[in-house]
């Protein structure tokens, strides 16, 4: 119900509508964001599952356990809960850092650029309006 009243305010905000176009015009990049995203976790969880499995006391104790570790790490959220034992298992959590900051990299400044772009085409509108206001008023006087 909240979320209904934030998208009837978008209407009265700039802001919220430059938001709303953004999302809709990088559906493409959100789309390759989520697909590369997607598959990178999938092969580092898979490698870091099969490198740390043997480790006792090993957090890695499934592909999905591995998942979410892959996920926090190449967010760089980092929360430590599981972390790698053996040192394939480190050089592939280094991989993964690095291509995480990589995957999320590339199409973020996409989305960022559309956003700009959106965000400046609504406010050059406004002033266009502006303007056109006070030179509709200046004839009437």
């Amino acid at each position: 119900m909240r979320v209904a009243r934030i998208f009837k305010l978008a209407r009265y905000s700039s802001g919220l509508k430059s938001f709303g176009l953004t999302v809709k015009t990088s559906l493409p990049e959100l789309s390759m964001l989520t697909l590369f995203l997607l598959t990178t976790v999938i092969f580092f969880s898979t490698l870091m599952y099969f490198a740390e499995r043997d480790e006792p006391n090993t957090k890695f104790k499934s592909i999905p356990h591995a998942g979410w570790w892959c996920i926090v790490t190449m967010t760089t959220v980092g929360y430590g809960d599981y972390y790698p034992e053996t040192l394939f298992g480190k050089l592939i959590a280094s991989c993964a850092s690095i291509s995480g900051v990589l995957v999320l990299a590339f199409p973020i400044t996409m989305i960022v650029e559309n956003f700009s772009r959106n965000y400046d085409s609504e406010r050059n509108d406004f002033k266009r309006i502006q303007r056109r206001r006070r030179l509709a008023k200046s004839y009437i006087k």
